[in-house]
């Protein structure tokens, strides 16, 4: 079934029952849906844990960067940007499959043709920008919450310093750059229409962005209201302090929030109704911009700030700490073979 379906399962006798999660393209929108609505209401909606999932979830954005911001898909040895291969398929099919070996990798590329294609990498680029925002691990702390005293409480909400590990959460930081990267990709090769108009897509990004920041405000103080618990050791405070820490200060989207955080939103899902989108191909861009110290400088928000600062007082030496961590591969199960 898709995504944030609700469900049950009924047998008239004793059953070992045995479920799976899978993630499509195409249902990214409904996949972000229900990750929101299991944060909201944890256990009273769900009795699976979306841990597990986060790392699928930032490989599948690790994979769309490498395929159409870094163009290394395969054909035949060589890597081959997926608009020609489109126009190859549609052209010349039997001779193009005749003669060309095509990375079966291929099959899962977003074709951008339509909007509801380009939504599904916003999508993943959505979800790759929030990770820790609705990561649980974010709202516990280090250690035993009975052991902490008032001092420390304050200092972890200070620096930003939680449950998650430092490699996890340099993980996330360096998907969030890719997603970034992604969205800058996205502005400069495609055009996106409205009634054949077209519209300025990073304003468009920017107001979908903070529809969401004021969306998931408006839930968490809904669901608090009503007494429905959520990831544990999240309430409305805490939320807020993780929204407004989500871009750095000199993003638009951060005066934006903090001006507009009490504005009630509803809406998470984006209306594609009406929109068209146009392809335009620009130069390949430099390969060195798509390092693992590159991509993590491009992701970090002020909450990573905050944190990174904490433990290496400076960030150019956490930046220098990456390439020592990188070289000695204890990112490589979440990087895998894309990291340089």
């Amino acid at each position: 079934m898709r995504p944030n379906t609700p469900h049950a399962v009924y047998t008239p006798e004793n059953t070992i029952c045995h479920g799976g999660h899978f993630f499509a393209s195409s249902t990214l929108k409904d996949t972000f849906s229900g990750i929101i609505h299991s944060f909201m209401a944890d256990s009273y909606i769900t009795n699976a844990s979306p841990k597990h999932s986060r790392r699928v979830l930032l490989r599948l954005i690790i994979f769309y960067h490498y395929a159409l911001v870094r163009e290394m898909i395969e054909v035949d040895g060589r890597c081959c940007n997926h608009i020609v291969l489109i126009f190859l398929f549609t052209h010349f099919s039997l001779f193009f499959c005749f003669y060309m070996a095509l990375d079966p990798a291929h099959d899962h590329i977003p074709d951008l043709q339509t909007m509801d294609s380009a939504m599904d990498v916003i999508m993943a680029c959505v979800i790759g920008i929030f990770i820790n925002l609705l990561d649980f691990e974010t709202y516990r702390f280090p250690i035993p919450e009975e052991a902490i005293s008032d001092e420390q409480r304050q200092k972890f909400q200070q620096d930003d310093f939680n449950a998650m590990t430092k490699i996890d959460r340099m993980a996330c930081t360096y998907v969030r750059g890719l997603s970034w990267s992604l969205l800058e990709w996205l502005t400069n090769n495609i055009i996106v229409l409205k009634n054949d108009e077209e519209i300025d897509f990073g304003k468009m990004i920017e107001a979908y962005m903070l529809d969401i920041c004021l969306a998931l405000r408006t839930y968490k103080n809904r669901a608090q209201s009503q007494s429905i618990e959520g990831a544990p050791g999240c309430n409305l405070e805490s939320l807020e302090r993780q929204l407004t820490r989500l871009f750095m200060e000199e993003s638009p989207l951060y005066s934006r929030l903090r001006d507009e955080l009490d504005t009630e939103r509803e809406a998470l899902n984006f209306d594609t109704i009406g929109y068209t989108v146009k392809y335009r191909e620009t130069a390949r861009a430099d390969e060195d911009n798509f390092s693992a110290r590159s991509m993590i400088k491009l992701g970090l928000n002020l909450a990573d700030t905050l944190y990174y600062k904490s433990i290496y007082g400076d960030i150019e030496e956490m930046l220098n700490d990456i390439d020592l961590i990188n070289g000695s591969k204890q990112l490589t199960y979440i990087f895998l073979p894309v990291i340089d």
